[in-house]
């Protein structure tokens, strides 16, 4: 057990601060992702109907994660408080190196499990716009993997000691657990680049200017979506691998406590915006196609109506356009609407 009388006092102020702050920070994310979830689930099951259980399933599953992420820290700090609050050292002890040894594996696999989902949705979506190309997620696949591998290393590989670990085993594991966070980061750009190059060589074709307006709108839907995961990512990552010195190590405490909340919050809500919107999107094309003579619906998440929608792959966007407008897509419908799916 390390010793504290040598931790200057403004060092656990800060530390003892950054846990409060960051925790009540965490419980008003917790509210927000809440509401984004329930009006998103609301769009998603009752605006339009079937919808795709792989979808639900995922932010669902996305957002009990983060609840029993936010349970789990709010219980943690809360406990520490009631039984160790004779002093500020016995404090900073109960936070930083707790009795219980089990919260250090939940943190862990909560993480990768809310990476996971994100990550697992935009390659569903890569696979789907490239007309269910196993080549077109070959890299994330293999990044994914390496994750996997990487987090098994994190988990197993160190035993014990990874649930207490010194200070020198600690600067391993936090650059261990950086480089899933850059894998995490790769996989994203890397799904995110193929798809709205996808889209955007099929705006380019000759359909009409409705139809390259909304797959331009997707596209920065897209876009947005990944580029705010992917700078949490970044900055998450980073954070990890500046060693701690005397001269940083009140800000980098700080920052890290405060960062893992954002991380974790935009890991979650970031896929769960983009559902939101595309069924906004796509809810709004509906009604404006139908004082169109060629209608193109929105972005869909396996929502078609008809006969055909059983087997209509996930996340498509409808592409009904003229057989003159795209005559290599005119004699499969099927192909017609995998072209321009994500």
């Amino acid at each position: 057990m390390m010793s504290t009388n040598d931790i200057p006092i403004v060092v656990l102020k800060t530390y003892i601060s950054a846990e409060i702050n960051s925790t009540i920070l965490g419980a008003l994310l917790w509210g927000i992702y809440t509401i984004i979830y329930t009006i998103t689930l609301y769009l998603y099951v009752y605006k339009k109907s079937p919808g795709n259980p792989l979808i639900i399933g995922s932010i669902s599953l996305s957002y009990i994660t983060y609840s029993a992420y936010s349970i789990l820290v709010w219980y943690l700090v809360q406990s520490s408080f009631v039984n160790h609050s004779e002093s500020r050292q016995t404090l900073f002890i109960a936070l930083d190196h707790p009795s219980a040894h089990w919260p250090t594996l939940m943190y862990d696999l909560l993480i990768f499990v809310m990476a996971a989902v994100a990550d697992g949705i935009l390659m569903w979506r890569c696979y789907h716009v490239w007309g269910r190309s196993i080549r077109s997620i070959t890299i994330q696949v293999f990044l994914i993997l390496a994750e996997i591998a990487l987090d098994f290393v994190v988990l197993i590989i160190p035993g014990v000691e990874h649930f207490n670990p010194s200070v020198n085993q600690r600067e391993v594991l936090n650059r261990l657990i950086a480089a899933q966070t850059f894998i995490t980061l790769a996989t994203t750009v890397t799904s995110t680049f193929l798809i709205a190059y996808r889209l955007y060589t099929v705006s380019k074709q000759e359909i009409r200017q409705n139809s390259r307006t909304l797959i331009q709108h997707i596209i920065e839907t897209v876009v947005h979506s990944a580029a705010a995961y992917s700078l949490a990512a970044a900055a998450q990552a980073i954070i990890l691998i500046i060693p701690a010195t005397p001269g940083n190590v009140l800000t980098l405490t700080s920052a890290m406590s405060y960062m893992t909340e954002l991380f974790i919050f935009i890991c979650g809500v970031a896929p769960t915006v983009l559902v939101a919107r595309v069924v906004i999107l796509e809810d709004a094309d509906t009604r404006s196609s139908a004082t169109l003579s060629v209608p193109i619906s929105g972005l869909q998440f396996h929502m078609q109506s008809s006969h055909r929608s059983s087997v209509l792959q996930e996340a498509n966007i409808d592409s009904e356009v003229a057989d003159t407008a795209i005559p290599h897509l005119s004699e499969n419908s099927d192909e017609k609407n995998r072209i321009v799916s994500i």
